[in-house]
């Protein structure tokens, strides 16, 4: 992952694990492990009912306005 948004934290994850390992310190899974890591993030920032309620709203779709209205609320 790169990018303005995302670069101080990640900057801030890797140098905590440099740390710890410069320091000869257990490291806590998420930075050992991705899928912990991953487990972690999803559960901070990813709100599972919205992912959903979208899967839902796409598999409702009908389109029953025009191409335009449609493609719209596609979006």
């Amino acid at each position: 992952m790169d990018g303005l948004l995302v670069n101080p934290w990640k900057n801030l994850l890797l140098n905590r694990r440099v740390n710890l390992l410069t320091q000869n310190m257990p490291l806590p899974g998420m930075l050992n492990n991705y899928r912990i890591f991953q487990t972690e993030f999803e559960g901070k920032f990813l709100d599972l009912n919205e992912v959903e309620n979208v899967g839902r709203a796409l598999m409702s779709l009908r389109q029953f306005k025009s191409a335009r209205e449609f493609s719209q609320e596609f979006n």
